[in-house]
């Protein structure tokens, strides 16, 4: 019994962590609403805009490549320093700040991550493009989002899209 409860102890903890009061997620509404995470800084242009539910939801709204060489490209995504490893944002979130941000991540090693992102600007910045980056992914470090650099925007209640021309 006592080796049950030190095994089962850890998850339980683990759990409650992720969770508010009647097993919701906790969200911060820093991030609830809709973002676009492009990546300006090349010749190229990608764009993806996700929807970051005040239910700890995550949905992929839309997504663009200027060269149209991958109409499922997604910004979304981190990778290992080590190798091809890569894990695209999936179906939730969580914060229990306004700094860090958790995403849950599909992997091509086909294992689901938790990936932990530091929002290195203030709140105020938003709108204009915040400083993200990747702190850990289940709590290794070595990630990033290697791909170009990556820029985060709050959109407007309106929302936003991404244009791909």
């Amino acid at each position: 019994m006592r080796k049950a409860i030190e095994i089962i102890a850890p998850i339980l903890l683990v759990l409650c962590a992720c969770t508010g009061e009647g097993g919701s997620p906790q969200v911060d509404q820093r991030f609830v609403g809709d973002w676009i995470i492009d990546q300006p800084s090349h010749a190229g242009y990608e764009a993806s805009v996700y929807r970051f539910g005040a239910d700890g939801s995550l949905e992929l709204l839309e997504t663009c490549d200027v060269t149209g060489a991958d109409p499922d490209y997604v910004t979304g995504t981190v990778a290992h320093e080590l190798g091809p490893l890569r894990c695209d944002f999936d179906a939730d979130w969580w914060a229990s700040d306004s700094s860090t941000l958790r995403v849950g991540g599909a992997c091509t090693d086909g294992q689901r991550r938790e990936i932990a992102l530091r929002f290195d600007s203030p709140a105020s910045a938003n709108a204009e493009g915040a400083t993200v980056s990747v702190v850990d992914v289940d709590g290794e470090t070595g990630w990033d989002h290697r791909a170009f650099a990556w820029r985060w925007i709050k959109c407007p209640a309106e929302g936003c899209t991404a244009i791909c021309q």
